[in-house]
């Protein structure tokens, strides 16, 4: 009975590594004809997405020729995100601390949208003679 076991058990072991020892000359023959017909190079000719060159690729995700033509790529994206977000206009859209209506800041330090927004704000600021705040409402009186 072990002995038919172990034959039945050398016959499926063997004809695994047949099978592999066949695929494996199979691929290496496939392999061999895909590096010739490339001109020694693992895989097929592409054009740089940036500049239209031709070349051959290192890896199969490979778009651009070199690092030179990738960082500009990356640079023009940069770019295209940025306008798509800001247009035309030099800082981010921002939102007013005090009205909450979003607005286009004219420099980077501005968080107030408009002239009433920022009288109130001027209003609302602590005293600087006692330390106390003066909440002054839009009419200007103190409470």
């Amino acid at each position: 009975m072990m002995n038919l076991y172990f034959f039945i058990l050398k016959y499926y072991v063997c004809n695994i590594y047949k099978k592999l020892y066949c695929w494996l000359l199979l691929v290496g023959k496939t392999k061999a004809e895909r590096w010739a017909a490339n001109d020694g190079h693992k895989y097929l000719k592409r054009i740089c997405e940036q500049c239209g060159k031709e070349f051959y690729p290192n890896s199969i995700r490979q778009r651009f020729c070199n690092t030179d033509c990738t960082k500009a790529h990356q640079q023009a994206e940069k770019e295209k995100k940025r306008f798509a977000e800001k247009g035309e206009h030099t800082f981010r859209q921002k939102v007013c601390e005090i009205c909450g209506k979003p607005f286009w800041p004219s420099n980077g330090q501005e968080v107030l949208c408009s002239g009433e927004c920022k009288t109130i704000n001027r209003r609302w600021k602590p005293s600087r003679t006692n330390g106390q705040a003066c909440a002054m409402s839009l009419s200007g009186t103190t409470t």
